[in-house]
């Protein structure tokens, strides 16, 4: 800047100048930053609706029953939800489940049922349920899904040892067993559960105003490998309706090694079912 009176350069002008440039690049470089873990960061949840999950099913072909004809009719079955999951990765991230969710039931070709439980567009759980002796169920294979910031993360278990879901007329305090293998996910390697289930007894679960005798059955499980945890299901398998579940809550959590290092992740929730009938 120029003295008008002296026609010389005003001393400290140009410094300011620079010190100015160099405050505003600053707060470029800040703002941009800011922008950036924005975007990175933020980790919204998008619920997937009944009319999405109905749309799906019907997609999927005809809405008949599976395993010996004795099983649930497939379609799309209701669940008041409460609950949610979280992990410790970056800033740290939860996801509340919706109040409504649903468990979609569908027969495969070679007779077995598959149970899928999708909550979020980045969450879902999947089973595939085979008829074995006496009514019980196998579950030779259980796929779960999670995403968070963006970073998609399916792991795929194949699983081997007793039914999964014991005989209906199983006595209180019957125990069974099973091992699951996971090859590894898109972020994590290899894991192995084990499992342990127990016949807890006959209880009533209040569907649309009736109680409905169910089979209350205790799962646990832990998990060992590159991602370790443990966890609680209990589930009631309705008698009349073998083996729709009428209630689920889950406790559990695993950590898992990752590139960014250990990832804690938890999952608490609770299904109550609110319609006795399957949409379709």
């Amino acid at each position: 800047m120029i003295d008008a009176r002296t026609r010389e350069p005003r001393a400290g002008g140009r410094g300011r100048r620079r010190l100015l440039w160099g405050v505003a690049a600053v707060v470029v470089v800040l703002a941009v930053g800011v922008g950036i873990a924005y975007v990175v960061l933020r980790d919204p949840a998008k619920p997937v609706t009944v009319d999405e999950a109905r749309e799906r099913f019907r997609d999927g072909g005809e809405a008949t029953a599976a395993g010996d004809g004795d099983a649930p009719p497939a379609g799309v079955y209701v669940y008041a939800t409460s609950g949610y999951e979280q992990v410790d990765a970056l800033t740290g991230s939860r996801h509340d489940y919706p109040e409504e969710t649903t468990v979609t039931l569908s027969p495969t070709d070679d007779g077995c049922l598959r149970q899928r439980w999708e909550p979020l567009q980045q969450r879902w759980d999947e089973d595939v349920l085979c008829p074995a002796d006496g009514g019980a169920w196998e579950r030779p294979e259980s796929t779960l899904f999670h995403s968070f910031f963006n970073q998609d993360e399916t792991r795929a278990y194949e699983c081997t040892g007793d039914p999964y879901v014991p005989p209906p007329d199983a006595e209180p305090g019957t125990t069974f067993s099973w091992t699951c293998d996971s090859p590894g996910s898109e972020h994590s390697g290899n894991s192995h559960e084990d499992g342990t289930g127990e016949v807890v007894g006959v209880e009533q679960v209040e569907v649309e105003g009736v109680e409905r005798d169910a089979l209350h059955v205790r799962y646990e499980t832990t998990v060992s490998g590159d991602s370790t945890g443990a966890g609680e299901l209990d589930v009631w398998y309705a008698l009349d309706r073998w083996p729709l579940v009428l209630r689920q809550v889950r406790e559990g959590g695993n950590a898992s090694e990752t590139v960014i290092g250990t990832v804690n992740y938890d999952e608490s929730y609770e299904l109550v079912l609110t319609a006795w009938d399957p949409l379709r």
